[in-house]
């Protein structure tokens, strides 16, 4: 080795001792960059377990014998420990049952009952829309199907009438339980009186508008009077100048299945109130006639002191 080879061989060890500020390629170091990754890491870990929930649930729906946990795992592609994790948890909920001392695993109740009620659901949609847009052409007014869920009814469809000029309310969101016509609906007719306090919560009831009753006596009095005369409204109580009248749905075991909402602004509600409610009673009989009920104002009855 040449004396000047030596010097450059020298100078190329010494920086290569020097440790690196730069981060490495495909790194991200800084303080943001860290931020960033990990909410998405934990987005996508989600994911990923939905997705392995779904196909365990569908998986298990398919088969007509119990799997072993080890088989359901080498479908899935994952490891056996996590597929136990998993198959624990929707054993925890009722969606699969461990059966046998090998603990095999087959579909649960929790999973027949989730089937039902989509079945249902769809079943009520099918059988409301006719009758939806004949209360629409009757009243001239946007008219919603309302649906009953755990904690509420949210709306499932819609037909729009001429006048148009209505707030639209958004599919599927929850109704406020003590301020909208759908809302007191579902607390008259699926919520015993004394556990009225415990569903609406502890806190004070939201005002929305300044007719928003938040008075809680005076709330019992009104799903009182709903109860007797088989409907209820809300008048101004969420949007100003917004007025609804909504009408219970029954299904054939006399259970609340979900409303039909007239929705109406105020000058035509003022005239037109008592027709409106005339055509959602006799729309929400229909509807439970066709869900398998034979007398809807029979449960009405049933329900007054």
């Amino acid at each position: 080795m040449t004396k000047s080879s030596a010097s450059t061989a020298k100078a190329a060890a010494a920086k290569a001792a020097v440790p690196s500020t730069r981060p490495a390629a495909g790194k991200a170091d800084t303080p943001v960059a860290r931020g960033k990754t990990k909410p998405a890491a934990a987005a996508s870990e989600g994911a990923r377990t939905v997705g392995r929930v779904l196909r365990v649930l569908e998986l298990i729906a398919s088969q007509s014998e119990p799997m072993r946990g080890i088989e359901i795992a080498r479908q899935l592609g994952v490891p056996t420990s996590s597929a136990h994790a998993l198959l624990q948890q929707l054993v925890n909920y009722d969606y699969v049952s461990a059966v046998g001392p090998e603990r095999r695993y087959i579909q649960g109740p929790g999973l027949a009952l989730l089937a039902g009620r989509v079945r249902a659901g769809l079943q009520l949609t099918r059988v409301a829309r006719p009758v939806l847009e004949e209360l629409a052409a009757q009243t001239g007014e946007n008219v919603y199907l309302g649906v009953c869920q755990a904690k509420g009814i949210a709306y499932a469809d819609t037909v729009e009438a001429g006048f148009g000029v209505m707030t639209r309310f958004p599919m599927g969101t929850l109704r406020p339980l003590h301020c909208t016509s759908p809302g007191r609906i579902f607390l008259a007719f699926k919520v015993p009186p004394s556990q009225l306090d415990s569903v609406l919560g502890p806190d004070a009831l939201q005002a929305f508008t300044a007719h928003t009753v938040t008075d809680r006596a005076r709330l019992r009095r009104l799903l009182e009077d709903v109860r007797r005369d088989g409907y209820a409204v809300n008048e101004e109580e969420i949007v100003d100048d917004a007025y609804g009248v909504a009408t219970p749905i029954f299904g054939v075991d006399r259970s609340l299945l979900g409303c039909v909402t007239v929705g109406m602004p105020g000058v035509r509600y003022r005239t037109r109130k008592k027709a409106a409610i005339e055509h959602a009673v006799a729309a929400a009989e229909k509807i439970s006639q066709g869900m398998g009920l034979p007398d809807w104002r029979e449960v009405i009855r049933s329900f007054r002191p």
